[in-house]
């Protein structure tokens, strides 16, 4: 079967049959895991999956505690409402923890800091979205919490063999285990999965994206909650002086992305640079954008959970992503980002 795009409740629809219907395998990889309705909605059934004896296993990165409803705190609230809902919300995601393992779950924390950053938590994260059920695997954007899945997203389902079995191994590649060099796999012509490591200043998965934007001939479309920056930024305003046509999306303008400190500094910078730029239609949506996306002459695309932001390069951000020139998905993937356009001010 093709791959397929699949929005977020599309995606959580398929993932509770699958969950439901599994006999090997239930894991669920994301930076971010709150517990909610969403995974209310489907602890009942992991807990079940155990118990036929399914390997089921959840894994979130350390930042999920400096997290709430997918906001993160850089610095001390004094907002009595939010620190209040926040203790409420860490104590039903460590009862959830807890009881998912005395249950039988895998719980896996990933990337725990020796020293607890205060001011820079967001270094040396864990950022993959990778979920896995039996001989299905799905790569994307989404989190594992409520507000995640109202923001516009997709992941995409695999049932090929070679690309599951690279999703698999990767998956296990944490902590003690993780990847000392970013790395990828090549499973034909058209498919490719790009795995960065978390080495500062180095992303196989930015340098690909790079290259691709490079073979750009009649049109580059550009999705993501952060703008393009710096050589990205750089290569897709010289793409656009020469004739190809560029579209740059993103989310509500009163984001926290644009108006919080220091992401606004980014922001700022790139509004400066396309100031009076007639060829280049610059979009922000009436709705948070969380999908990461790029297709070049609707022939070639990248996606998953890197942003295709330099900075993050310089976090040390380890990150997945998928290449592919499959038409099938290409021409989902086109329609995809045709439709969310529609949402824009």
């Amino acid at each position: 079967m093709s791959p397929q795009l699949q929005e977020p409740y599309e995606f959580l629809k398929d993932l509770k049959t699958s969950i439901k219907n599994s006999t090997k395998r239930v894991w669920i990889q994301a930076m971010v895991v709150e517990y909610g309705q969403i995974m209310a909605s489907i602890e009942d059934d992991l807990v079940a999956a155990v118990n036929r004896g399914v390997d089921v296993r959840i894994q979130y990165d350390w930042v999920t505690q400096r997290y709430l409803h997918g906001d993160l705190e850089l610095l001390p609230s004094f907002d009595k409402a939010r620190n209040d809902e926040k203790r409420s919300v860490h104590k039903a995601n460590s009862n959830f923890f807890s009881r998912a393992a005395s249950n039988g779950i895998k719980v896996i924390e990933v990337n725990r800091p020796f020293i607890t950053p205060r001011i820079f938590p967001v270094f040396n994260r864990n950022h993959i979205k990778l979920y896995i059920c039996d001989d299905v695997g799905w790569v994307g954007g989404l989190n594992f919490f409520d507000g995640s899945f109202e923001n516009l997203d997709f992941e995409v389902r695999y049932e090929d063999e070679n690309i599951v079995d690279c999703l698999e191994k990767q998956f296990v590649k944490v902590n003690e285990f993780a990847p000392r060099f970013d790395y990828f796999c090549d499973f034909d012509e058209n498919n490719s999965v790009f795995v960065d490591s978390g080495k500062v200043g180095g992303s196989i998965i930015y340098e690909q994206a790079l290259k691709v934007l490079g073979q750009a001939k009649k049109e580059i479309v550009f999705a993501s909650q952060l703008v393009p920056e710096k050589r990205i930024l750089d290569l897709i305003l010289k793409k656009a002086s020469e004739g190809v046509r560029v579209t740059i999306v993103t989310s509500q303008p009163t984001d926290n992305t644009f108006t919080k400190y220091p992401l606004k500094f980014s922001y700022l910078e790139f509004r400066k640079l396309i100031k009076n730029r007639t060829d280049i239609k610059f979009i922000h949506l009436n709705r948070k954008i969380h999908a990461k996306l790029i297709i070049v002459d609707n022939s070639v695309a990248m996606f998953g959970s890197h942003n295709f932001v330099e900075s993050g390069v310089w976090m040390g951000t380890e990150e997945i992503a998928v290449r592919t020139k499959d038409k099938s998905l290409v021409d989902q993937l086109v329609r995809y980002f045709n439709k969310i356009v529609v949402y824009k001010l």
